[in-house]
């Protein structure tokens, strides 16, 4: 998609992370088995954020910013696909809780919120590093406000704003859904006009 920027272009959005430290194949093992803090997917996919997301998105935003010396490039987070820790009795599938960890600070769940909050402290402290050079024509866009779109949708709501596995198209499973890329766009256009 870098070769659709042009001088033309004004503004990029951009949420990207997920799919290069392997989030589906975490979220597959939780659907499938267990993906809690003490499995190897949680472990493997941690390392995946610590030792090659940095330097991957970097190199990602540098390359948008330098394909037009004016634009504005927002960074967008993940919102949270998971409560930090899950409330008592509720499924959130896929992330079977109850079925394989009794401990809801350790369990599928808290993996899954831990996750998306390291990838998302990559993504802001390496648009934090970028601004040093491009000062704020690249920025970090929080979804997890606590009083953002995202907020009470999440897998454990009764109205999550995610998909479930797409068997069909499965570069679509657990991944925002139509009212989540609407929640998007809310946290976008708000943060443009307040900024």
């Amino acid at each position: 998609q870098l070769d659709s920027i042009n001088e033309d272009t004004d503004v990029v959005t951009i949420t990207a992370g997920g799919n290069n430290v392997g989030f589906q194949q975490f979220a597959t093992a939780c659907t499938l088995g267990a993906c809690g803090m003490s499995t190897s997917i949680y472990q493997d996919t941690l390392d995946n954020v610590i030792d090659d997301l940095p330097s991957e998105v970097e190199s990602l935003y540098t390359s948008i910013l330098e394909k037009n010396p004016t634009l504005g490039h927002y960074v967008i987070g993940y919102p949270y696909p998971t409560p930090e820790i899950a409330p008592a009795n509720i499924t959130c599938w896929p992330f079977n809780e109850a079925a394989n960890n009794p401990d809801p600070t350790t369990g599928d769940s808290a993996a899954a919120y831990s996750l998306v909050s390291s990838i998302n402290n990559v993504l802001r402290y390496r648009v934090m590093f970028l601004q040093q050079y491009y000062g704020n024509r690249i920025r970090y866009v929080d979804p997890n406000n606590t009083t953002g779109s995202f907020t009470g949708h999440d897998w454990c709501a009764a109205t999550p704003y995610f998909t479930e596995v797409a068997i069909n198209s499965q570069e679509y499973s657990y991944h925002p859904n139509t009212q989540g890329h609407q929640a998007y766009a809310t946290e976008v256009k708000l943060y443009l006009q307040n900024n």
